[in-house]
């Protein structure tokens, strides 16, 4: 029970991370996406596996395609686009909090009753 209390406690602090980073730095696109790297790569520091890697994949992928989607067809824009009308970043903080709701999910179901 104690390791599943670390486990939520590490992704609640790992999202908070990713949220100021965002909030603070989302205006230097590469400052904001070398932070959400380092953010990134402590999350696989600290555990890894095979589903961890196709969240990271569905979140960079899906998230960013459907934020192109959505910018191109008029219903929002960034104010510092890189990339297809999206920031560099983007695909990043998609990729990171697909993995932490995975995690969180996969934390939370072994909690028992």
């Amino acid at each position: 029970m104690k390791d599943l209390k670390r486990e939520i406690f590490l992704e609640v602090i790992l999202m908070l991370y990713l949220i100021m980073t965002l909030a603070f730095f989302w205006k230097n696109n590469l400052v904001c996406s070398l932070l959400i790297i380092a953010g990134l790569c402590f999350t696989f520091i600290i555990r890894s596996n095979k589903a961890d890697g196709l969240s990271f994949l569905a979140g960079a992928v899906i998230g960013s395609l459907g934020e192109i989607i959505v910018v191109n067809s008029g219903a929002w824009n960034y104010s510092n686009p890189t990339i297809a009308g999206i920031p560099l970043w983007l695909p990043l903080a998609w990729a990171m909090t697909c993995v932490l709701i995975y995690r969180f999910g996969e934390t939370a179901s072994k909690f028992k009753e």
